[in-house]
């Protein structure tokens, strides 16, 4: 299982539409940080056991309403049962802070790419290699 962490519906829909292309996994679809780590924690509606167990990368957004991206990769970092699973920035921001950033949270598990890579199959065949796609 995929994970996406996206308010963006244009850029929902493309990524579904790239993911189908490859043949992934299903992808569960998050519009903003809350809504992630109440999926994430298995609380409220919610409650799926499974989700360790079958999520094979998380893709996040930095820029999200209610909780920005980075505070929900701080989150992810703690988390045990989280600490295996790459994480995928997307990101339109140019800025190469946001990128130090993010990876000074946790350089190993983390990759980030712009969004623009993830309109084209040959993007995302470049970039799913390094998620274990699963």
């Amino acid at each position: 299982m995929i994970m996406l962490i996206e308010d963006n519906e244009d850029d929902v829909f493309i990524m579904r539409r790239a993911m189908r292309n490859l043949g992934s996994p299903p992808m569960y679809v998050a519009k903003d940080g809350r809504e992630a780590l109440n999926y994430l924690k298995i609380i409220g509606t919610y409650d799926d056991q499974k989700l360790f167990q079958t999520l094979s990368v998380i893709f996040l957004d930095l820029k999200l309403p209610l909780m920005h991206g980075f505070e929900v990769l701080a989150w992810i970092k703690q988390q045990p049962l989280l600490k295996d699973i790459p994480v995928a920035i997307l990101t339109s921001s140019p800025e190469e802070r946001d990128r130090r950033r993010a990876e000074e949270l946790e350089p190993s598990k983390v990759k980030i790419w712009a969004k623009e890579g993830f309109q084209s199959r040959t993007g995302m065949n470049c970039i799913c290699p390094h998620l274990r796609l699963r």
